[in-house]
């Protein structure tokens, strides 16, 4: 049987009968391996490339799709009309609605809560979108691994509506949640998370503890996770810890410091610290850290 593309045969698509025949073994592989090496890609960068392999055979269809929807990113174009607002909810909903197989692929949420060239007068798009937080809701949140939340610097947790709130609460008590990175939101959110955390970005994030209360809802409309209520938090071994922040360092460190019960981090596994000092006593701060972990394997500065 010969394997055809939209184009006719897909030797047409080869420069030589040996990427040909290289394209053929290919089709052989399993498909976590083949899912391997497409990882070795930059889905940013090499977005058309994984698109066009998804095309040219069935049995690629699968493995790029997976990479290529692994992460779903809401972010304001770079550029667009003054009139125009930005809210990305009603439209996922319906894409999650009429394409469910997708939202098996998605194991990373990335929410950027800005919008480029705004007035000062212009509030966030997170806290406008009345339909983000039921289609977010569509995802199975146990399956999330990655979790990015960087909120507009003016906005405060409590003008997001409640819905988004307890939504975003949601997210981060994913027991799969590897990677959380914060910027502008409440500290409180590191206290949600399950023993699976090991990579943690902290960007000039507000000092904000959440009321124990805020999300905890036993209804079916947050996909599959339910709050519950947890008297002895389980520590989270942290991997690598980044932290940039002009206001409130000292407050962070204390707060990443903090002792068992009353704080969950532990860094005495950690592997890699990355910090941004823009004063000369942040650097004590990093000191402070360090003291705790006794022989950090690697410290940036950047």
């Amino acid at each position: 049987m010969e394997a055809t593309g939209a184009g006719g045969s897909l030797a047409s698509f080869f420069p030589s009968i040996y990427h040909y025949t290289a394209f053929l073994t290919m089709l052989q592989l399993p498909e976590d391996i083949f899912l391997h090496i497409l990882k070795q890609l930059d889905v940013d960068s090499d977005e058309p490339t994984i698109r066009n392999a998804s095309l040219v055979s069935t049995a690629f269809r699968e493995p790029c799709q997976k990479l290529l929807f692994s992460t779903l990113r809401l972010k304001p174009p770079k550029s667009f009309k003054s009139t125009y607002r930005y809210t990305p909810g009603a439209r996922l909903l319906r894409l999650l609605k009429s394409s469910p197989v997708i939202m098996g692929y998605i194991q990373g949420i990335t929410i950027i809560d800005s919008t480029p060239g705004s007035g000062a007068d212009q509030p966030s798009w997170l806290s406008l979108d009345g339909r983000l937080a039921e289609a977010l809701n569509q995802l199975s949140f146990d399956k999330i691994r990655r979790f990015e939340l960087a909120m507009e610097y003016r906005l405060h947790w409590n003008h997001l509506n409640a819905p988004i709130q307890k939504t975003i609460l949601a997210i981060c008590r994913s027991p799969s949640l590897v990677s959380l990175s914060l910027t502008c939101a409440p500290i409180g959110l590191v206290n949600l998370c399950g023993p699976a955390l090991k990579h943690l970005k902290l960007y000039d994030v507000g000092m904000v503890e959440l009321s124990k209360s805020v999300g905890k809802d036993s209804s079916t409309d947050q996909g599959t996770q339910k709050a519950q209520d947890n008297p002895d938090p389980p520590i989270i071994q942290l991997e690598s810890l980044s932290l940039h922040d002009r206001r409130n360092l000292s407050a962070v460190v204390d707060f990443i410091l903090q002792p068992y019960p009353s704080g969950k981090l532990d860094v005495s596994s950690l592997k890699r610290l990355y910090f941004a000092p823009y004063a000369l006593s942040d650097h004590g701060q990093v000191d402070r850290l360090v003291r705790a972990h006794h022989s950090l394997p690697e410290v940036y500065l950047e």
